[in-house]
Order: structure tokens, then sequence, then C-alpha cells
């Protein structure tokens, strides 16, 4: 058995061990005495603050861990954030670089130099030949199509313009006639090719504005073409440098070790 305790001060043994004095002489007891001492070197502790920061120095280190502590922990989840966008941003920058890598440049290439040209021809000849009312091709063109329209025919055209219709109906209409022998074209100014048109049909050129816009296309795309096609190889050579860059650059980011 445990030996019952004694009051150090008159030697009379407790029963109660939980009591802060002694019932005979009114001692207090020495586990009591310690227990006070003990929360009077914390509240000690506790008032002490050297900096005035208004932080007990005795608090201070365990603060200062708790700090140190949530800071790592943020920078672990801004690692970890960051981390997850640089592997999504490198796997798309792998993706687009295979694709670029794989793809052609002559089919892309001719596809934008045939709108290109038909756009350019379209505003070509209708400048060239609604506005002005000359040949396209600066008389080129009549020299290679009048011998086709009818035996003698040839450059240059005489073109007439005109509007039919009224109110939103409208339409404009061109017409290129041929030198020919039948017809003197030069004696015949602007009114007298207009009373004369149902004569001259044997002499016009097929499809009018149609066929200088159709003739004009292939011109135009000749001269697009090298320049579209070296402007795509050109921006692909720099795409892929770009994207190089970009996944050497991630990748390297990706490797370092995360924070302690």
């Amino acid at each position: 058995m445990l030996a019952a305790m004694q009051c150090t001060q008159c030697g009379a043994a407790l029963a109660d061990l939980s009591a802060s004095s002694c019932p005979f002489c009114g001692t207090v007891l020495a586990h009591e005495l310690r227990a006070a001492e003990r929360a009077a070197a914390a509240r000690a502790l506790l008032a002490e603050d050297a900096d005035g920061d208004g932080v007990p120095d005795a608090l201070a280190p365990l603060l200062e861990a708790q700090k140190a502590k949530q800071t790592r922990d943020e920078e672990r989840e801004r690692y970890r954030s960051e981390r997850s966008a640089r592997m999504l941003e490198l796997e798309n920058a792998r993706t687009n670089l295979s694709t670029l890598r794989n793809s052609g440049n002559l089919g892309c290439g001719a596809v934008t130099a045939l709108v290109v040209a038909v756009i350019a021809a379209s505003v070509w000849s209708i400048v060239m030949g609604m506005a002005i009312e000359t040949d396209p091709w600066l008389g080129l063109h009549a020299r290679l199509f009048c011998p086709m329209v009818c035996d003698g025919c040839r450059a240059p055209y005489s073109i007439l313009t005109w509007r039919s219709g009224s109110g939103r109906d409208t339409s404009d209409h061109l017409g290129a006639y041929c030198r020919n022998p039948t017809i003197d074209l030069d004696r015949l100014d602007r009114s007298g090719l207009a009373s004369r048109r149902g004569e001259l049909g044997p002499y016009e050129l097929p499809g009018g504005m149609g066929a200088f816009i159709g003739s004009t296309v292939p011109v135009f795309f000749l001269v697009v073409l090298p320049i579209v096609y070296v402007r795509a190889r050109r921006g692909r050579r720099e795409g892929l440098a770009t994207l190089e860059e970009r996944v050497r650059r991630l990748e390297t980011e990706l490797a370092r070790p995360p924070p302690d």
C-alpha cells in the first residue's frame, strides 16, 4: 500500500489528497505551493515583452514556428498549383509542336494563294474594266483572246459598260469588242458603240467581266503562290522555334525540386 501523505508542518496524516491545506494546522501543502510557483513563473513569462510587440517573449518562438510552417505550406500549395498549370501548358505545347512539325505548307499555301488571287483578280478586273474601261492586262488580254473570238479579230478591245434595270434590280454589264474586218471600231465613240451593240455580238469577248476575272485569276495565283509559300515557310520556322523554346523552358521549370 502507498503511505498516506503527511503534513510537513504538524505531521498529521492527510486522507484527502486533493486538499490544498492541512485540515489540522492550516498549513498550505507542498504540492499546492509547487503549483502556485509554477503558475507564478508562467505568468511572469507571459508578462515579459522585451521588444514591446505585444507578444510575450515566451510565445514568440512558437508563433514564429507556426508562421514559418504556414509560409512553407502556402509555398508548397503554390508550387503544386503552378506545377499543374505548367504540366498542362507543356502538354499543349508538345501537341502544337507535333502538329506543326507534321503539317504541310504547300496545300494550305495553295488554298490561301487561290483565295487571295480570286479577290485581287476580281477587284483588278472590275476597276480596269468597269471604272477605266480598258484591257485588264493592259493590251495583252485582247492580243491573246481576240484571235479566238472570230477570224480576223484582233486587239485592242473597245470596251462599253452600261446599267440595266431600275431600283434595286439594276445590274452592271461590260462588253469587250475586238477589232474586226466588218465594223470599224476606231470610228465609233461611246454612243456609237452603244447604238450598234446588237451588231457587235459576233466580235464580243464571251463572258465579259466574268472572262476578265476568270482569265486573270491564274495570273494572280502564279504571282501570289510563291509569296504565300515563302511567308508560310518562314512563319512555320518561327513557330517551331517559339514552341521548341517554350517546351525547353517548361521542362526546365518542372525539373526544379519542390520547396522544403
